[in-house]
């Protein structure tokens, strides 16, 4: 009997098995009801291993630190300190980084700058986004947000601005572009000293939808 029984308890977890296998293998054999019409967005396993969606209420963000930056076209060298970064005494001398790698389709709600600006110049951080139009020969490139910075102050700060955008990484690419811009008498220069002007890093703040 007890032989009998162990085989029956072999066959099943056997069959068990197999049909896990089985399963594994098939696309789609795994849905739940309750995330059904949620679009495309993260599943997590809450504490109890019940499957839950990323709420498009929930604000996630991404950051892009100053090392994500470098000169555009070479167009000098830079300042780089630990976490900030500058233009090396340069007019108007532009640095540009990606915008982040997001997932496929999210919703760019915000964006944050945090900067230092102490000279007369002001820091202009903007985003952009780059279509490559079939039916023209150069670049299609739309401003999506710019935060600028005003006045001199010696303390690191941080500006935020609403941007509204979807991200759509099928038809469109983005970036970042930091630069200083005149402010009235003089013409857009940063400093040779990275405490007088730099640029920490640039938050995006994004939900699926």
């Amino acid at each position: 009997m007890k032989k009998i029984f162990t085989l029956l308890a072999t066959c099943l977890i056997a069959s068990s098995y197999a049909i896990a296998q089985h399963s594994e293998a098939l696309p789609g054999t795994l849905k739940a009801t309750t995330l059904s019409g949620v679009g495309k967005r993260p599943v997590f396993s809450d504490p109890d291993g019940v499957l839950i969606n990323q709420s498009s209420s929930d604000e996630l963000f991404i950051s892009i630190p100053a090392a994500d930056f470098r000169s555009i076209n070479d167009q000098g060298p830079v300042n780089f300190n630990i976490g900030e970064i500058a233009g090396n005494g340069s007019t108007n001398m532009r640095l540009i980084a990606p915008a982040g790698y997001l997932p496929y389709i999210v919703k760019i709600n915000k964006m944050r700058v945090c900067f230092k600006d102490n000279i007369l110049s002001n820091l202009e951080v903007s985003l952009f986004e780059v279509y490559p139009d079939p039916s023209l020969t150069a670049l299609t490139t739309t401003t999506l947000t710019t935060i600028t910075s005003s006045g001199a102050d010696a303390k690191y700060r941080c500006l935020d601005k609403e941007v509204g955008k979807v991200f759509d990484y099928a038809k469109f690419s983005y970036y970042l572009q930091a630069r200083p811009v005149p402010n009235q008498t003089d013409n857009g220069i940063w400093s040779s000293k990275i405490e007088d002007m730099s640029l920490v890093h640039v938050i995006l703040f994004y939900s699926y939808l």
